[in-house]
């Protein structure tokens, strides 16, 4: 392949490249996590708590219909992505609720610079919550013909896989800073494959414009 007919490839399919490659790295990473967790719970983990087993399965689903649905040019991918952020979306929600008077109290101790982290870590939370409801709904829309302004939906899918790495700022900080073992960064393969999902998200909605 001479490097004109390269270039007219990388043009026309670095998208789909990217989306493939951020795709298959959050499964590897999903599946190196509950591998861990597995072997590290002795091969009882799910037993020990059935929600994760259904957790497994949800987003499995969700990561292999986004994967399938990007190397099969399959517009079932832009409906993995809808299912995903609504599941992010609900999962810090939910995380919200449960945590948010702990977090509220916390506000009120002693002020240290770790706040100012720490507050951006709840904020990036949040706004995972209200970034996903937008950008669900905008991607709907965009899919149906009602709404034809791609540029919201590209800055809504940036901002949502931004949030996503800051949500877990503060704790990845601590675990750097406090020099623990390598071995503790195994426990954030999940939110990583979250990640990863994230900005494969951003190359699939290009892609929608594209097409």
């Amino acid at each position: 392949m001479n490097k004109a007919a390269l270039s007219e490839f990388w043009y026309k399919k670095h998208n789909k490249v990217f989306a493939v490659g951020f795709s298959s790295i959050a499964l590897v990473l999903f599946f190196a996590y509950y591998l861990t967790v597995e072997i590290l719970f002795k091969w009882t983990f799910f037993q020990s708590d059935i929600s994760q087993l259904w957790n497994f399965f949800v987003y499995l689903v969700v990561y292999l219909i986004i994967l399938i649905g990007n190397i099969r040019n399959d517009s079932i991918a832009y409906q993995g992505i809808l299912m995903f952020v609504c599941y992010k979306a609900f999962d810090s929600a939910t995380t919200i609720v449960r945590s948010g008077r702990s977090v509220i109290e916390t506000f009120q101790g002693e002020w240290t610079p770790l706040y100012l982290l720490y507050g951006i870590s709840w904020l990036a939370v949040a706004g995972v919550v209200f970034l996903g409801i937008f950008l669900y709904v905008r991607s709907y829309q965009y899919l149906k013909g009602s709404f034809n302004h791609f540029i919201e939906i590209r800055i809504l899918a940036i901002l949502f896989a931004v949030c996503l790495f800051l949500s877990i700022s503060f704790t990845l900080f601590l675990v750097i800073a406090g020099g623990y073992s390598n071995s503790i960064m195994l426990f954030f393969l999940l939110d990583f494959a979250d990640i990863a999902i994230g900005i494969a998200t951003i190359f699939t909605m290009e892609r929608l414009r594209r097409n």
